[in-house]
Order: structure tokens, then C-alpha cells, then sequence
């Protein structure tokens, strides 16, 4: 009798210890997420979709990325402001900027998964789809699907 106790002992234990790890997960709130964020390193791939073509990447040249996150949902990547939205595991940040040559403002979203997330490391993935002209008239395009995880860390 004293052995099934001892053994109901150890596994309540056990138990308690593996459900009490789940609560370790952070939130991901306009709050948990306000800091400046850089990207410590990146890798992804790029597919020729016309060819089947893959070809991977670890940090791509002028790949850094840098974004100041504010808990009011106000934003900076770069020296570009703008707004963000989350929705559960989705970044999804809204810049804009005036062309003084186009004489115009140019906006655009960028798509953003966070894979995983703490109190000072977040791994941002982006999948976007390019569409490359050929040089002269009768090219046809060429499709590409990229992806670009990084991994960034918080600096301040």
C-alpha cells in the first residue's frame, strides 16, 4: 500500500510540473510586443515557379530588418512609420512614405508570421510572391515565391 502511494505521489508530481510549463507562454498583446527589434540573423529560399527552381539562402545580403513596435500600434522599419495590426500569431505592418520624384505617397503591407515568441526573442517569417518582367518586350514573366524567417532580439 505504501508503494501505490508513493507511486501516486511521484506522478501527481510529474503532472503538476507538466502542466505548470505551459504557463510560460507569453500573450502576444500591442504590449508584450512594444520594443525595437533586430534581426540577429535570416534564412530562407526563393522558388522559380515557371522552372521549379529552389534555391536557398542564409543571411542575404541587405536582409537586416529592423522595427520599432509601439503599444499605441504606431511603428517605424527603418526610418519608414507606420501603423501595425496583430492577430494572433500575424504581424501585418501598414508603412507609407512620400516620393518627392512621383510627387506622391506610396503605401504598402507587409505579411508577417511569428513563429515563436518570448519576452526578448521573436522569429518573424514573410512569404511574398514577385513577379519578374524579362528585359525585352516579348519576355514572359517570371514567378518566384520567396520566404525569409528571422530571427530577431530585443535591444532595448
Amino acid at each position: 500500500m505504501k508503494k501505490l502511494g508513493s507511486i501516486l505521489f511521484v506522478v501527481s508530481i510529474l503532472l503538476f510540473v507538466s502542466c505548470n510549463s505551459d504557463d510560460d507562454d507569453i500573450t502576444i498583446s500591442n504590449k508584450t510586443i512594444a520594443g525595437h527589434w533586430q534581426s540577429v540573423t535570416s534564412h530562407g529560399y526563393s522558388i522559380n515557379l515557371n522552372t521549379g527552381e529552389k534555391t536557398e539562402y542564409d543571411e542575404k545580403p541587405n536582409e537586416s530588418l529592423s522595427l520599432k513596435l509601439y503599444d499605441d500600434g504606431t511603428c517605424s522599419k527603418g526610418s519608414t512609420n507606420g501603423t501595425y495590426k496583430l492577430l494572433g500569431k500575424e504581424l501585418d505592418i501598414f508603412l507609407s512614405y512620400y516620393h518627392s520624384m512621383l510627387q506622391k505617397e506610396i503605401s504598402w503591407t507587409e505579411n508577417y508570421t511569428i513563429d515563436d515568441f518570448s519576452s526578448n526573442k521573436m522569429v518573424l517569417s514573410i512569404i511574398q510572391h514577385i513577379i519578374q518582367h524579362g528585359t525585352s518586350g516579348g519576355s514572359d514573366p517570371i514567378y518566384y515565391e520567396s520566404k525569409t524567417t528571422y530571427m530577431m532580439k530585443k535591444v532595448n
